[in-house]
């Protein structure tokens, strides 16, 4: 039987809500950063320093925020050279990927490191292997080749 996907991200005191699609700030002080304004560098930029400017924001809760929001967003391969995301529907199912494409890599970096105890991983995420041109399915099969 496989494993259930969860929707459920947490950085620091920052929860992503698929439903509402916004990261949520929560605690003593409560701040929603909209994902659907986030779909231009520029505007992930004035998200951040909006709350960044926060008298009561953090050093450490402002990196949670850039944290979750490269999690989610992946910002350096869908923004940083001028593109940009999609809004809605498809931006949930985009985070929706992205979130199961990171719990799929944690879960094969547990497998290794109990298999393997102080051999480092290696973690090669999809997004990369697409960006080098690399087929998923034959890098998988190199890797296995190399580890016999």
């Amino acid at each position: 039987m496989g494993r259930e996907i969860s929707n459920e991200v947490r950085g620091g005191n920052w929860v992503y809500d698929s439903k509402t699609l916004v990261v949520r700030h929560e605690s003593r002080f409560w701040y929603e950063v909209d994902l659907e304004q986030c779909t231009a560098p520029a505007e992930m930029l004035f998200w951040i320093f909006q709350f960044a400017n926060k008298t009561w924001a953090t050093r450490e809760s402002v990196g949670d925020l850039v944290k979750i929001l490269s999690r989610l967003l992946r910002p350096k391969h869908n923004l940083c050279l001028g593109g940009s995301l999609p809004e809605g529907e498809a931006l949930r199912r985009l985070i929706a990927k992205h979130i199961k494409e990171e719990q799929v890599m944690d879960l094969h970096e547990q497998r290794w490191k109990a298999k393997h105890p102080g051999s480092p991983f290696i973690n090669i995420t999809p997004v990369l292997l697409e960006g080098l041109g690399v087929d998923e399915a034959k890098a998988k099969n190199r890797g296995r080749q190399l580890r016999k």
